[in-house]
């Protein structure tokens, strides 16, 4: 079923009109379906709280994802543009919370073994073939992070 929902990806996930909706749209719909169980998208998604590294305030982001072990993955594409804000408060501070299949959980985040990156990211680019695109035209390392169960106490 993934494999023709990545057809569609790979047909519309990048045209000019297309873009203003899975900027604006999804996300907004993500933060508030994703904690009931659901999603506006086939592909895994979480909401992602961080520490907003300049207000203090809480950041969400709903993030695609693939489990990996000890936790789950994301990657820092935003579309192929600037590092994400969501990224940087990870840098700034790794603590944060995952919201997945309607239980939220705190985490800690690491960057991906530079040896790792290549075949998560590849993961990614199967089920949604833009990422491809999305790696080229950011012209600088995309971050993938590992979201890891944060110790108990």
């Amino acid at each position: 079923m993934l494999e023709a929902y990545a057809r569609v990806a790979k047909a519309i996930g990048d045209r000019p009109w297309f873009r203003p909706i899975s900027r604006g749209l999804v996300p907004v719909l993500d933060k508030v379906l994703v904690p009931l169980g659901l999603r506006s998208t086939p592909w895994p998604t979480l909401v992602l709280a961080t520490i907003g590294r300049k207000s203090g305030e809480e950041r969400k982001a709903p993030l695609f994802y693939v489990e990996v072990d000890g936790g789950v993955a994301v990657p820092a594409t935003n579309y192929g543009g600037a590092e994400p804000n969501w990224s940087k408060n990870l840098r700034a501070n790794p603590r944060c919370q995952v919201t997945l299949d309607r239980q939220t959980t705190h985490r800690i985040a690491r960057p991906a073994a530079e040896e790792d990156e290549d075949a998560i990211f590849q993961r990614f680019a199967d089920f949604y073939p833009v990422y491809d695109v999305y790696r080229e035209r950011a012209g600088r390392d995309i971050p993938i992070w590992i979201l890891e169960p944060a110790p108990s106490g």
